[in-house]
C-alpha cells in the first residue's frame, strides 16, 4: 500500500519535488519579470536626471535609456506571459494527480468511516484541496515571492543611491511584516474555523437534497430550511469575525504606509538640501517605495485569502490524516477458495460505543452449506456478515476461509469471492447495463442479459425507452425498491462468487416476484457456501442449518424443522410471525 504524508506541508514538499522543473521555471521567469520592472523604474530616473542636467540638448542622450525602458517593459510583459504558460501546463496535471491520490486514499477508508461522514462533504474536500493548492501556488509565486524579489532589488538600488533609503526600506519592511504576520495569526485561526463551518454548511445542503424525497413526503421543507438557517448563522458569524480581523490588519497597514512615505520624503528633502540626491532620485525613490508599499499591502490583503486556502486545504487533508481502520497486511496473499468453509474462532467484536456484539464467538460453516441467520434487529446478524467481508475487524480472535485468516489475504481477493446482496441496494447514477455489469466488469452484453433474466429484471428493463442504456438516477431513485433489488440480485448472479451472502435480499419484492426470485436464488446457491439473513422465516425453510442470534450470542442452532420441535427461541419467533414476518 502506498504511504501518504501525514501533514499538509509535507504533502506540499512532495508536490514541489515531483514538479521541480516547472516550479524552478516559474520562479525564474517571475524573478526576471520583477527585476525588469524595477530596472525600468531606474531608467526613468536616468531619463529625468539627463533631461534636467542637459536641458534642450539632452535629446540624443535620452534615446538609449528610452530604448532600454521599452525593452525592459516588453520583457516584463513577455516573462509574465511565459509564467502563465508554465502555470497552465503545470496545474491541470497537478490537480488531476491531487484529486486522484486523495480519492485513492478515500476509497480505502472503512465502512465505519463512510457511515460517519457526509459523502457530499468528502467529495467537496477532495475538490477543495486541488483548488486550494492551485490558489496557494499562484499566490505564493505571484504575490509573496515576487514581492520578495522586488524588495531585494529595490533595496540594492536604493543603497546605490544612498544607504539611508536602504535602511529605511529594510527596517520598515521588517517591522511591517512582523506586525502584519503577528496580527494575521488570529485571522488564520478564524479562517480555519470558517472553512470548517462552510464545509458543514455544504454537507447539510447536500444531505438535504440527497434525501429530498423524504423531505417532501414528510412535509419537512421548513424544518430543513430551519436547520440550514442555523448553520448559516454560524457560518455568517465566523465570516464576520474573519472580516473584522482583516479590517484591523488593514488599519495597522495604513499606519505603516504613512510612516514609510513620511520617512522617504524626509530623507529625500534632507539629502537634496545637501546636494546628495537628484530630481531623478526623487522619482525613483518615491515610485519604487510606492511599488513596494502596494506590493506588501497587496500581500497582506491576500494573506486572508492565503490563510483561507490553507485552512480549506488542512480541513480537506483530514481525509489523509485519518488512518485507515481496515489495513491490508504487507505480506497479504490472494485468497484461494477450494470449498468455502468459514470459521469464527474465539471472535469478539464491539463498535466504538463500547457495546459488545460478540464475545468469544465460535462458529463453523461447512462448505456448500446454506445457513440461515435469525434474530431480532440488533442481535448481530448483519455484523456477522460484515465481519466476513472485513467491513470491520474483530477485536479478538480470527475468521478463516478454507483455513486462511482473512486478515492475511488481500482485501480485493476476499471481497471478489464473496457476493453480497444487501437489504438496501443503492445503485450508481449510471445505466442499468453498467450497474449490472459491476458484478463482472468484463462481462458481455449477453451475460448481463442472462443474469437479468435469472433475476427477473429483464422484463421491466425492456419497458424503458432506452432499455439497458437507461440511467437509474442517483442511488437508483428512478427505480422502485423491488426493481433496485432485482438489479442487485442480477449483479450478484453475474459475479458468480463461491460465497454468497443474502441480507434480506427479497424484502422489497412482492410475493409473486419473490417466489420467482427464490427459485433463481435456489439455483444460485448450489455448490456455494450461502448465508441468508431473513426476518421472514418462511424463506429459510430450505436452509441446511439455522443460527439463532440473541444479543450477539447464538442461542440455538440446527435444522429448521428440528428447531421448531425444540420449542425454544426459534419456535417463539415463528409463533410471533404475521404473514411470515417476525
Amino acid at each position: 500500500m502506498k504511504t501518504y504524508p501525514k501533514n499538509f506541508y509535507s504533502y506540499i514538499r512532495i508536490l514541489i519535488q515531483a514538479h521541480r522543473f516547472h516550479v524552478i521555471g516559474a520562479l525564474l521567469t517571475v524573478t526576471i519579470a520583477c527585476v525588469a520592472t524595477i530596472l525600468s523604474s531606474y531608467t526613468i530616473k536616468i531619463l529625468i536626471d539627463r533631461a534636467s542636467l542637459l536641458g534642450q540638448d539632452s535629446f540624443s542622450a535620452l534615446i538609449s535609456p528610452a530604448i532600454v525602458y521599452v525593452i525592459l517593459t516588453t520583457a516584463v510583459a513577455a516573462f509574465w506571459r511565459f509564467y502563465d504558460l508554465i502555470f497552465i501546463d503545470l496545474m491541470p496535471k497537478m490537480k488531476s494527480k491531487i484529486i486522484f491520490s486523495f480519492f485513492e486514499y478515500l476509497e480505502e477508508h472503512s465502512y465505519r468511516y463512510f457511515s460517519e461522514h457526509f459523502s457530499g462533504d468528502l467529495a467537496t474536500k477532495v475538490i477543495d484541496v486541488a483548488r486550494g493548492i492551485e490558489a496557494l501556488a499562484n499566490l505564493f509565486i505571484t504575490v509573496i515571492y515576487s514581492q520578495f524579489v522586488v524588495v531585494c532589488v529595490t533595496a540594492l538600488l536604493m543603497f546605490w543611491i544612498h544607504p539611508l533609503f536602504f535602511f529605511i526600506l529594510i527596517t520598515w519592511t521588517f517591522l511591517f511584516l512582523i506586525t502584519s504576520f503577528s496580527l494575521s495569526q488570529r485571522t488564520l485561526s478564524l479562517a480555519s474555523v470558517f472553512a470548517q463551518s462552510v464545509s458543514f454548511m455544504v454537507g447539510k445542503i447536500i444531505d438535504s437534497t440527497t434525501n429530498i424525497t423524504s423531505v417532501h413526503l414528510f412535509s419537512r421543507k421548513n424544518h430543513e430550511k430551519y436547520l440550514l438557517s442555523k448553520q448559516l448563522e454560524d457560518t455568517s458569524s465566523k465570516d464576520y469575525q474573519v472580516g473584522w480581523a482583516t479590517t484591523k490588519l488593514k488599519i495597522c497597514q495604513d499606519f505603516f504606509v504613512l510612516i514609510l512615505f513620511s520617512s522617504m520624503i524626509a530623507g529625500l528633502l534632507y539629502l537634496y538640501r545637501k546636494g546628495l540626491v537628484t530630481e531623478g532620485d526623487f522619482a525613483f525613490i518615491l515610485s519604487t517605495a510606492l511599488a513596494v508599499m502596494q506590493g506588501l499591502w497587496s500581500l497582506m490583503n491576500k494573506i486572508v485569502e492565503l490563510m483561507k486556502n490553507i485552512g480549506m486545504c488542512q480541513q480537506a487533508f483530514s481525509i489523509i490524516k485519518t488512518p485507515h481502520e481496515i489495513v491490508e497486511s504487507p505480506q497479504a496473499k490472494p485468497l484461494k477458495i477450494q470449498e468455502g468453509k468459514i470459521q469464527f474462532k474465539n471472535v469478539s467484536f464491539h463498535y466504538q460505543s463500547g457495546h459488545s456484539i460478540f464475545k468469544d464467538l465460535e462458529v463453523t460453516i461447512n462448505p456448500y452449506q446454506k445457513i440461515g441467520l435469525v434474530g431480532f434487529s440488533g442481535s448481530g446478524k448483519s455484523t456477522f456478515a460484515h465481519l466476513i467481508l472485513r467491513c470491520f475487524d474483530c477485536k479478538k480472535g480470527a475468521i478463516y476461509i478454507d483455513g486462511q485468516n482473512i486478515k492475511e489475504v488481500t482485501l480485493d481477493s476476499l471481497r471478489s469471492q464473496v457476493a453480497m446482496i444487501p437489504q438496501n441496494s443503492f445503485l450508481f447514477h449510471r445505466s442499468l447495463l453498467e450497474n449490472i455489469r459491476y458484478g463482472k466488469i468484463d462481462a458481455s452484453n449477453e451475460e448481463v442479459i442472462e443474469a437479468s433474466k435469472k433475476a427477473y429484471a429483464h422484463e421491466f428493463i425492456q419497458t424503458f425507452p432506452e432499455g439497458y442504456s437507461s440511467l437509474v438516477g442517483e442511488r437508483g431513485v428512478r427505480l422502485s425498491g423491488g426493481q433496485r433489488q432485482r438489479i442487485a440480485i442480477a449483479r450478484a448472479i453475474l459475479k458468480d462468487a463461491p460465497i454468497l451472502i443474502l441480507d434480506e435480499a427479497t424484502s422489497s419484492l412482492d410475493s409473486i416476484t419473490e417466489q420467482q426470485i427464490q427459485e433463481s436464488l435456489g439455483s444460485l446457491m448450489k455448490n456455494r457456501t450461502t448465508i441468508v439473513i431473513a426476518h421472514r422465516l418462511s424463506t429459510l425453510l430450505d436452509m441446511d442449518y439455522i443460527f439463532v442470534f440473541d444479543q450477539g450470542k447464538i442461542v440455538e442452532e440446527g435444522k429448521p424443522t428440528d428447531l421448531l420441535k425444540v420449542k425454544g427461541h426459534y419456535a417463539k419467533l415463528w409463533g410471533t410471525q404475521t404473514s411470515g414476518y417476525i
